[in-house]
């Protein structure tokens, strides 16, 4: 068995996984500024340690509307050797350790709601066999401003 480790948040009521080993930290939203003419999906940068992070809301990314902050959202920062973003999320819900060869390709899942994107990797079943969209971190990273 390949074990790997996936943070599961939630947006629109759907839970996602990202892998954490691209995690730099969770935050909670403070003061994001937004920039003009930035694609929609980018909402602004916010101050991060004295750093200017990009926050892309992923409600926006995959179509859906922003909602209002609120205490539960989170932005999740991910990291690679090229790029650093924050992706806003409406909840963040918990570690889990997934049996990488229990994951579904996007080919795989019939009939399912699931469009296919780029921003897909694949797909799990958790412990209430609903299906747990794994998002590609490395094409979040590479395109963060599309």
């Amino acid at each position: 068995m390949d074990m790997q480790q996936f943070l599961f948040f939630v947006v629109d009521n759907k839970t996602y996984g990202v892998d954490v080993l691209k995690i730099e930290s969770i935050e909670r939203p403070g003061s994001i500024t937004r920039v003009p003419k930035a694609p929609e999906a980018v909402i602004g940068v916010m101050n991060l340690r004295g750093d200017i992070l990009p926050v892309l809301s992923l409600r926006q990314k995959i179509g859906l509307t922003l909602n209002e902050l609120n205490d539960n959202m989170r932005i999740i920062v991910l990291t690679s050797q090229e790029n650093r973003l924050g992706i806003l999320v409406d909840k963040v819900i918990d570690v889990k350790t997934v049996d990488t060869n229990n994951i579904y390709s996007i080919e795989e899942i019939e009939g399912s709601e699931y469009r296919v994107s780029d921003l897909i990797y694949g797909a799990v079943k958790d412990q209430t066999e609903e299906l747990v969209t794994i998002l590609n971190t490395n094409r979040i990273l590479s395109n963060n401003c599309n």
